[in-house]
């Protein structure tokens, strides 16, 4: 679940970070319980998380959309070895802005959206042919490449700079 637009942590109504919580991370969490199981008894199966680039990258004014990926991310490194040798095995895919209609609201406000979005379908047919063949993935050689350039800067000044941005688009583009 994704915030309508950017707003601070303190503004945001509490039912969001309920709702935030129930979406991005409870499915996650008990499909995980329910199914893993009986993929141990069968010695094979693939758990593929989806979490998103926000996962690895503090985004103020998103706040609790990015940390609740950011479980997604640390939930599967850790399960990752949990599951080592039980002939299962699990991905992490994070993707940056998919032509979704989550990200639909974002299209015409995020200047990130004309730069590194994708359209479902070639996105998911590159994030499918990465199944069993990496570990973790962006899922779209574009995204790879910015995530790349991202980190050849301090987390700190990358974390800057994108809060920065977003107070940018909430105040020129969002009406409250």
């Amino acid at each position: 679940m994704l915030h309508e637009h950017p707003i601070a942590m303190d503004e945001l109504p509490l039912q969001d970070l309920k709702d935030t919580y129930n979406v991005n991370m409870m499915p996650l969490i008990r499909l995980t319980y329910m199914l893993l199981p009986s993929m141990k008894a069968r010695r094979r199966g693939m758990i593929v998380n989806v979490t998103s680039a926000s996962g690895f990258l503090p985004i103020p004014y998103l706040n609790m959309y990015a940390a609740s990926k950011a479980f997604v991310t640390n939930f599967t490194l850790g399960l990752k070895e949990e599951i080592r040798g039980s002939g299962v095995d699990c991905q992490l895919v994070f993707p940056m802005f998919v032509d979704t209609n989550l990200t639909q609201r974002w299209q015409s406000t995020n200047m990130w959206q004309y730069l590194c979005s994708a359209k479902v379908v070639p996105y998911s047919k590159m994030a499918v042919w990465t199944i069993g063949r990496v570990f973790i993935t962006t899922g779209y050689w574009q995204h790879g490449m910015l995530i790349a350039f991202f980190r050849t800067f301090p987390r700190w000044m990358v974390t800057i700079l994108i809060g920065k941005f977003m107070k940018f688009v909430k105040a020129t583009h969002c009406t409250e």
